[in-house]
């Protein structure tokens, strides 16, 4: 299991549940946790460094200054963790379900650009979409 979010990275932009929220069990962090569940049922974590989450919001534009507002969805940082550590030489990389929508708080067509220029062809996001 790959949790691309590193508690670090949560805790310095993600937005933290209202009180209500938090009263009906909501966390802004479920990393513990998810280590935990994960880990009782024999699977391995690995939690990606806060790097590379720094280094997917330059990739984006998404400057300093706005990272408590806009991010890179989990579906783009998957994309960028495997076109980062397989070479294309090797492997073929298939997008399946990443219909480019979802949360508010994502630019989802800066990550369907990112995408298309990637792969190099302006087409892309026909063949891409859900």
């Amino acid at each position: 299991m790959i949790l691309p979010y590193h508690p670090s990275v949560i805790t310095r932009y993600h937005p933290k549940p209202d009180p209500l929220s938090r009263l009906k069990g909501r966390r802004a962090d479920w990393t513990g946790r998810a280590v935990e569940v994960f880990g009782r049922a024999g699977k391995e974590v690995a939690i990606l460094p806060p790097r590379f989450y720094e280094e997917c919001c330059e990739e984006l534009g998404i400057g300093a200054e706005e990272r408590r507002r806009t991010f890179p969805s989990t579906g783009f940082l998957a994309i960028a963790y495997a076109m980062d550590k397989f070479r294309r030489t090797e492997w073929a990389i298939s997008l399946f379900g990443f219909g480019w929508r979802g949360w508010k708080r994502t630019d989802w067509e800066m990550e369907r650009k990112w995408v298309e220029r990637r792969i190099g062809r302006s087409d892309a996001a026909s063949n891409l979409s859900s």
